[in-house]
């Protein structure tokens, strides 16, 4: 380090935000909430919406969005209680077909 304005300082190489959060362990990653679409030609209830997603962890919350008549918008977000779930959930479902809809299941991203 060296003084500027009789403080000392220390001048570091920069390191973007992906390289902060590889060397903190990936905060970034640990997610526990994931989107599913492509599930509006299903025509899924929300039971067989939640037992789809069951066999991965407990789930604290689980919802296909409609629209104000209570029609599917064709996608939906389940929250899993542990991180691990939700990588199983993503890994398995992610793809898969249900009643002829191929599925998207992802991490769900925050809206800025």
């Amino acid at each position: 380090g060296m003084l500027l304005n009789d403080k000392k300082v220390y001048v570091g190489r920069f390191v973007t935000r992906k390289e902060r959060m590889e060397t903190l362990g990936l905060p970034a990653t640990r997610f526990t909430n994931i989107y599913v679409k492509n599930i509006g030609d299903a025509n899924l209830s929300d039971e067989e919406f939640q037992q789809l997603f069951e066999p991965y962890g407990k789930i604290v919350i689980c919802v296909i969005m409609k629209d104000d008549g209570g029609k599917s918008r064709g996608f939906g977000f389940v929250s899993y209680e542990t991180h691990e779930a939700a990588i199983k959930a993503v890994d398995a479902l992610n793809g898969s077909e249900v009643k002829t809809c191929k599925l998207y299941v992802a991490r769900a991203q925050k809206k800025h």
